[in-house]
């Protein structure tokens, strides 16, 4: 029960998901859940619709629990666009900010993948996350990595002119280096 309530409570915060089972199997837990409400919005004419056109599920890895791989089933409705002049005919329930469209991962697993791409990089990383129950390959942390925004640094006042030999006689290379932060 302890891990029934630990889940329910990470995800409680979010008002669009309802776990309605939880399934553990040796060496993965199984979220079933569901996009709740009745109604959802159409993307192109935010007309509010209650037609339901069908159901799918989704599988996306969720953060691991204790060393077990977590996976979500949610069950997600696409709806039937009501207003005839929009030329959107169906669509499908939007997840929050806690699914992404169309994502193998939820955007918690997402930050913590591209914290550990951070420090150890695309193979050291790729071990890393494997280990503690998110596989992933050395070249989806990379692409982590070049998906990430670049940190924003301030101008600098001051910069210094340095000469380096990349390769002694044939190649140099001139950095520039801000004094203050020596980047």
């Amino acid at each position: 029960m302890l891990l029934a309530e630990a889940i329910q409570n990470s995800v409680s915060s979010v008002p669009s998901l309802g776990i309605r089972r939880i399934v553990q199997d040796g060496k993965s837990v199984r979220l079933d859940a569901e996009v709740l409400g009745e109604s959802a919005p159409c993307p192109a004419c935010q007309t509010e619709s209650f037609k339901v056109h069908d159901r799918y599920n989704r599988r996306p890895m969720d953060l691991p629990w204790r060393g077990r791989k977590a996976r979500m089933v949610v069950t997600v409705r696409r709806f039937r666009c009501v207003n005839r002049l929009c030329r959107r005919k169906t669509f499908a329930q939007d997840c929050g900010p806690t699914l992404p469209p169309l994502a193998r991962r939820t955007a918690a697993s997402d930050e913590t993948l591209l914290d550990v791409a951070r420090t150890a990089g695309g193979e050291g990383g790729s071990r890393m996350a494997g280990k503690v129950g998110l596989p992933v390959s050395p070249d989806t942390m990379l692409r982590l990595l070049l998906r990430a925004p670049l940190p924003v640094l301030p101008t600098p006042r001051v910069l210094g002119l340095d000469e380096l030999a990349l390769r002694r006689r044939y190649s140099y290379a001139t950095p520039l280096v801000d004094p203050a932060t020596h980047l």
